[in-house]
């Protein structure tokens, strides 16, 4: 641990140029520079390397969910030009990739609400290929949106079953508390309960920043070379060194996006939140204020850190 932690932790802590570009650049050639010169086992930037990032970059982007054989054709002829790229302080691959994503990402948002809007039809066989590995990318677009379909229709069908299961069981115990509904009613709370799952995933898609996203494929260069190397940015290294050092400053509160609103997951032990007494978990955070400062509200706002978080 201690020799992971000396020289395969790599941040970016440089006051970098306003311009997107040279940000990026300099965030890289920072990283890069951290790899070449303190890994143990430094990998060439060789095609190589440009394989195992192109890989695992579409991998934690589940891309057979959202790209076509068209958009692969276009994006496979990065697959071995990543190296080049790094060296260059290019974002070609990167920025065609998430170019695609997002296009794609907006359109299921639509097309999702749009199939839960209206009763499902179940009474036709269809069958859905969840196993990753052995999923394919759609030939098109509006095969794509048909996979959407039956992977929406396979959600619904499984809280029906949820729910007729909790209901049979009821019956058999003679437990009133609860509610015995008909299909209609199974049905259309099962497809509220998967809009409502895909929009918040969907909201956390939208509340993604340009770090955000960056942080990801920097991510899968640093654990090209080898698992336990990692990138952190600025607020992860920050929340990582706190979890490793034992050590908590501020109010000592873990939060969590909960449908938008900033929610108190849990309040430390010996914290200055659980001494005053006036912190519970579950509480909602309406509006901050600094001192005397006129307290802003943060109803809205992002998490700054992943959830959940030790936060200042």
């Amino acid at each position: 641990m201690l020799a992971l932690t000396a020289g395969l932790l790599l941040c970016a802590v440089l006051r970098q140029p306003a311009g997107g570009g040279d940000k990026r650049k300099a965030t890289l050639d920072l990283m890069m520079s951290g790899l070449k010169n303190m890994h143990y086992s430094p990998l060439s930037e060789d095609d190589t390397l440009s394989e195992r990032v192109y890989k695992m970059y579409l991998k934690r982007l589940e891309s057979k969910d959202f790209f076509t054989k068209g958009d692969m054709e276009e994006i496979s002829k990065y697959e071995y030009k990543i190296d080049d790229e790094i060296s260059a302080g290019s974002f070609e691959f990167y920025d065609l990739i998430n170019s695609i994503y997002n296009k794609r990402r907006a359109q299921d948002s639509n097309y999702i609400k749009e199939l839960l809007s209206k009763p499902m039809e179940f009474s036709i066989y269809e069958n859905i290929e969840l196993e990753p590995a052995k999923k394919s990318y759609a030939k098109d677009t509006n095969e794509l949106r048909d996979y959407w379909r039956r992977y929406l229709k396979y959600q619904v069908m499984v809280h029906i079953a949820e729910t007729m299961s909790s209901q049979e069981k009821a019956q058999e115990k003679k437990d009133t508390a609860i509610k015995i509904k008909i299909y209609d009613e199974m049905e259309k709370d099962a497809r509220k309960k998967v809009l409502e799952a895909n929009r918040n995933a969907f909201d956390d898609f939208a509340k993604e920043t340009d770090e955000n996203r960056l942080s990801l494929f920097l991510n899968c260069i640093a654990n090209s070379f080898d698992p336990h190397t990692e990138y952190f940015d600025p607020p992860d290294r920050k929340n990582f060194d706190i979890t490793m050092s034992g050590q908590l400053e501020g109010i000592g509160a873990q939060l969590l996006d909960k449908n938008g609103n900033i929610t108190i997951a849990h309040v430390v032990s010996g914290s200055p939140a659980w001494k005053s007494g006036e912190i519970k978990d579950g509480d909602v955070i309406m509006k901050v204020a600094q001192g005397s400062g006129e307290p802003i509200d943060v109803q809205g706002m992002q998490v700054p850190v992943p959830e959940p978080v030790i936060t200042t």
